[in-house]
């Protein structure tokens, strides 16, 4: 019962609770109804003083193959160390912030294109696709995303990569909260609905540029 009363007091914390209601429904039902935004990152933020000394506590770099069963362990959804081999595989890049040589968090870069339900684009040479990040659970509540997103928008700088692409779920505030903070802006609103796997639709709500 404790353990089950601290699960809950972590979801509304992280305000989680609606989009693991939508997940349960999707598992239960089959029916899977998903507003959505479209958001454009790594416009022009200034870390503060605070910021910079906290973001340089930690170490950043790119992981490869023998990192992924580390990767795995952090996740907080269901997914398997393959899986993550097979992104690997595909030319996607794991990039991850640690905290004395342990990874702490972990996010997707994909250079070549957009592959989500919510939607598909090739990418230009100077975009990116940013997605999965996931924090390990202990150091949630640290601005741990924070700090590695926006040491990715410098490592992404130097690669010529300026224009920065990602999704978040209406409900998942938290994730909406610290790209905010970092100057991430909307760009579309948009509705993903699929039912039983067989009927699927996707609606622009609205566009903000």
């Amino acid at each position: 019962m404790k353990q089950t009363i601290k699960r809950l007091y972590k979801t509304i914390r992280h305000g989680t609770a609606i989009e693991s209601f939508r997940y349960r429904l999707l598992k239960l039902t089959g029916i899977n109804i998903a507003p959505y935004y479209l958001m454009l990152e790594g416009t022009n933020f200034t870390p503060s003083l605070e910021f910079q000394n906290q973001l340089n506590d930690y170490t950043y770099e790119f992981l490869g193959p023998d990192d992924m069963k580390a990767v795995q362990e952090i996740t907080s959804w269901k997914s398997t160390e393959a899986e993550w081999l097979e992104l690997l595989g595909k030319g996607k890049k794991c990039y991850a912030v640690k905290y004395q040589g342990q990874i702490v968090a972990s996010m997707w870069i994909d250079f070549d294109e957009i592959d989500s339900e919510w939607g598909k684009k090739s990418l230009k040479p100077n975009e990116a696709y940013l997605f999965s990040m996931c924090t390990k659970e202990s150091f949630r509540g640290r601005a741990i995303a924070s700090y590695l997103r926006y040491a990715s928008y410098n490592v992404l700088k130097d690669m010529n990569r300026d224009i920065l692409y990602s999704y978040s779920s209406y409900f998942n505030v938290s994730s909406i909260k610290f790209k905010l903070r970092l100057n991430a802006v909307f760009l579309k609103l948009g509705l993903y609905i699929e039912l039983f796997n067989k009927f699927r639709w996707n609606l622009t709500l609205k566009n903000y540029r």
